[in-house]
């Protein structure tokens, strides 16, 4: 569907599954909208994943595929097979919140390069317009196990899991480690345990 007064912004939607599954979307190069010949220079995907039970216990990130008029080094080109894939993985980053340092948790989602490696750059890439009619971009995602804290130096990694700085007091929502690696704090879990260390609740 069309977004509002942007002619130019076309909306797919997919139903949400509680577990992993592919979604496919037939989309158009050139499209003539209200007299205007349209083309496709981009495809966002907005990824949504549920991490806990409750409603708001999801994260988000954002997918980006660009669409190129000419060739440029790096840029993936379509191959005889006619699917192309661009692989990501995505991650689950965890932080505190609030006076109860409650933890919550959101999704961060990166490219692969040729060798497999993760890199900085958003889940996506760029592709070469030619040769890509009637052919398929394939984004595939994996979900790593590994968790990470969102923002660093907030955590100490310990046996067991990842202990909370306790910052300059137990009321400091901030909370960064500055060096002190031995003063900690505890936090609230999900499901309202008070725990020391994430993600064992040791």
């Amino acid at each position: 569907r069309r977004h509002g007064k942007r002619p130019d912004l076309k909306i797919f939607k997919a139903a949400s599954k509680p577990v992993a599954n592919r979604v496919s979307f037939d989309v158009p190069l050139t499209e003539r909208v209200e007299g205007c010949s349209l083309m496709l220079r981009k495809l966002v995907f907005a990824i949504n994943a549920k991490w806990g039970e409750r409603w708001s216990d999801v994260g988000r990130d954002y997918a980006a595929v660009y669409i190129r008029d000419s060739w440029e080094g790096g840029m993936s080109l379509m191959s005889e097979s006619y699917v192309r894939e661009l692989p990501g993985q995505c991650q689950w980053l965890f932080r505190t919140v609030g006076p109860q340092h409650a933890l919550i948790k959101g999704l961060k989602c990166n490219s692969l390069n040729t060798s497999g490696q993760l890199t900085k750059a958003r889940a996506g890439g760029y592709v070469s317009r030619a040769g890509l009619r009637g052919k398929t971009l394939r984004m595939v995602l994996a979900l790593t196990e590994e968790e990470q804290p969102a923002v660093q130096d907030n955590w100490v990694k310990v046996v067991g899991g990842w202990k909370r700085c306790r910052g300059e007091s137990q009321e400091d929502i901030f909370a960064f480690c500055r060096g002190n690696v031995s003063d900690f704090k505890a936090f609230k879990m999900p499901d309202g345990r008070l725990c020391n260390i994430y993600p064992t609740c040791d």
